[in-house]
């Protein structure tokens, strides 16, 4: 329904209903917007030339892909590492501290395989989709939880490593 069919409904049935034509004055001066309105997003670009220029223009973009392209690489093989080091071995105790460290490993990997291939593609591409919107949202969220995971679990081990070298002095 547009809005000047809903003008003329709204009106008949105002006049109907009181029987006085001043509704019909009152409606006529406001001035209705239409129904089909249409909303366009855009990004504010502060420099509009150096958004024009291709990605891989930026003179940071090849210092900060090698960067974390290495960072996943090899977190992911020294984590990897870790995890099979202390959890392959089936003669040692599970203590405290294999446990934390094997914590400690799956928050990095956790962040590793989520936040740094999010922050490479952010830094290949302008262009957002579902996925990487979607990314976007989960990416925030496991990277604050894989930093407070690993401060908590460092924090976690320097307590029991402290708690051991005092039973152990006294």
């Amino acid at each position: 329904m547009s809005s000047d069919e809903f003008r003329q409904t709204f009106l008949a049935s105002v006049n109907d209903s009181n029987g006085q034509g001043e509704a019909n004055q009152t409606i006529n001066v406001v001035d209705r917007p239409s129904v089909d309105i249409h909303v366009d997003y855009f990004f504010q670009v502060p420099d509009l030339e150096a958004a024009r220029l291709a990605w891989t223009d930026d003179p940071t973009f090849y210092p900060s892909t090698i960067t974390y392209g290495l960072t996943f690489v090899l977190g992911l093989i020294g984590n990897s590492l870790v995890l099979v080091a202390l959890l392959g071995d089936r003669k040692s105790a599970r203590n405290v501290t294999t446990i934390l460290m094997v914590s400690l490993a799956v928050a990095d990997l956790l962040f590793l395989m989520i936040c740094v291939p999010y922050e490479m593609a952010n830094k290949a591409t302008w262009k957002t989709g579902l996925a990487l919107s979607t990314l976007c949202k989960v990416a925030g969220f496991v990277e604050m939880l894989s930093a407070l995971a690993s401060v908590l679990n460092l924090t976690a081990v320097s307590v029991e490593r402290y708690c051991i070298v005092y039973t152990l002095i006294y």
